[in-house]
């Protein structure tokens, strides 16, 4: 199996995996990382880049849900 992100194959017990809990899909962490911490304009939530199912908040929504109204 390889990373759809960074195209490197698995390397069980010696990477630090993550498997959504939405679709059982699996990536390197710092490789999931990296593409959550981009922005993601025009959507709300972001998907799962292999089967489109929503994972978390786009990072602009969860941003502007965070800043204190004046």
């Amino acid at each position: 199996m390889q990373c759809c992100f960074c195209l490197d194959e698995y390397q069980i017990g010696a990477e630090l995996l993550v498997c959504l809990n939405v679709c059982e899909h699996s990536f390197h962490s710092s490789c999931l990382q990296d593409w959550l911490n981009t922005t993601h304009p025009g959507q709300v939530f972001v998907v799962c880049p292999l089967c489109r199912r929503e994972i978390c908040v786009a990072r602009e929504m969860r941003l502007a849900r965070t800043v204190p109204q004046a």
